[in-house]
């Protein structure tokens, strides 16, 4: 990921997530950014979105550094964020990074293979 520096926040928006375990849910910020060289390109539409940052509860939950391909999937703060991709009830940030992988039939499920 490029340094904050080099992004430029283009968008955001306010999503309702299911808790795991619970029936509750919780709002999640998502912020899209761009890299500064990309952002003319962006703006005329010929690009996507460099990256899309999750916020739960006001801390960084995950990071989808490839939106659009469902074939890349987010990396999740394991502590903020289930393996199957909902918030945790107690979570709480822990900067252990792992990308959820998808399966077969769709469910996402973190992998230790894939901690980075």
């Amino acid at each position: 990921m490029p340094a904050p520096t080099q992004l430029v926040s283009v968008a955001h928006q306010t999503l309702i997530a299911p808790v795991e375990g619970t029936l509750e849910t919780v709002a999640v910020t998502a912020i899209g950014l761009v890299t500064k060289d990309h952002l003319a390109r962006y703006r005329l539409g010929e690009m996507p979105l460099d990256f899309i940052i999750y916020f739960v509860r006001g801390h960084v939950a995950a990071v989808d550094d490839h939106p659009g391909d469902p074939s890349e999937p987010d990396l999740v703060d394991t502590g903020m964020v289930s393996p199957r991709g909902a918030a945790l009830a107690q979570g709480r940030p822990m900067c252990r990074w792992e990308r959820l992988s998808r399966t077969r039939n769709g469910d996402d499920t973190a992998t230790t293979r894939s901690r980075i």
